[in-house]
């Protein structure tokens, strides 16, 4: 089961977020807390950008647009470790 993820308004937002450098306040007014299995597309990528306080390593910062769900038609960022890629997103279909 995926937990739920935050959508966060910028990547700066996002960026200082992962890194530990925030405040509450930030988090209540800048994300949308988007329930698992949520669907969405991907509409941007920076490389690199994301550098986790406590995950060991770096990760991408992903501009995405919801397409199901309550906030569904809304554009955000997440961390790519947050993505969960289906097969019918990637372009496979079943004949």
């Amino acid at each position: 089961m995926d937990p739920d993820v935050f959508i966060w308004d910028s990547m700066l937002r996002l960026v200082a977020y992962t890194s530990g450098n925030y405040v509450t306040n930030d988090v209540l007014r800048h994300t949308l807390l988007v329930s698992a299995g949520t669907e969405g597309v991907v509409v941007s990528c920076r490389d690199h950008a994301v550098h986790p306080k406590f995950i060991e390593g770096l990760a991408d910062a992903v501009g995405i647009k919801l397409n199901t769900g309550r906030y569904r038609g809304r554009y955000g960022w997440v961390v790519s470790a947050d993505l969960r890629v289906t097969p019918a997103a990637s372009g496979f279909r079943k004949p």
